[in-house]
């Protein structure tokens, strides 16, 4: 897959291998932030503390390679942001089902989306060509609109189909 897209992006095609690892890099460190934060596990949050400096590091490479390949690259500009908008998802949901990933991301972005999710979009806006791109606040929405579409009918609105239900069967049979 990487060499046809390599053969129809060219060399612009680096750059946005380099975006997509700047933002899955960017987006662990911050959900094993988040994942720190709430744990009382002294042995797990030292752990994740060590995998957080590890992951900026990665984050980093990954960021500065990018911001190298895109700056006066108007062509490349375009083709990444498209990339991102289009083609991108959130680390891991390729693994899991989609109502699986949607709970991850409201849990560990949701409750927080006052803060950090927009301090994400920031950092990542940062790249040329990404300006405005709101990746992560979109990402945050689909999911709340998919999970509120997966919802069950609240018992209000059961209650009225079923006694919708129970009358017109009641007027047939009296009819009848």
């Amino acid at each position: 897959m990487n060499q046809v897209a390599r053969r129809l992006v060219g060399d612009d095609f680096f750059a946005v291998h380099m975006t997509w690892g700047a933002v899955n890099e960017l987006t662990t460190l911050r959900f094993y932030g988040v994942i720190r934060s709430r744990t009382r596990n002294e042995l797990l949050r030292t752990l994740l503390r060590d995998v957080m400096a590890q992951e900026a590091v990665h984050y980093s490479f990954y960021r500065n390679v990018a911001i190298r390949r895109l700056t006066g690259n108007r062509r490349g500009q375009c083709i990444t942001r498209w990339a991102m908008e289009h083609l991108w998802s959130i680390v891991g949901s390729g693994l899991r089902s989609r109502a699986d990933s949607d709970r991850l991301v409201l849990d560990l972005l949701g409750a927080d989306e006052g803060s950090l999710v927009p301090r994400i979009d920031a950092q990542l806006e940062r790249i040329p060509g990404l300006t405005d791109l709101g990746l992560l606040q979109r990402t945050v929405d689909r999911a709340r609109d998919s999970s509120i579409s997966r919802q069950p009918p609240r018992f209000e609105e059961r209650r009225r189909a079923t006694s919708a239900t129970f009358a017109a069967a009641s007027a047939a049979r009296l009819s009848s």
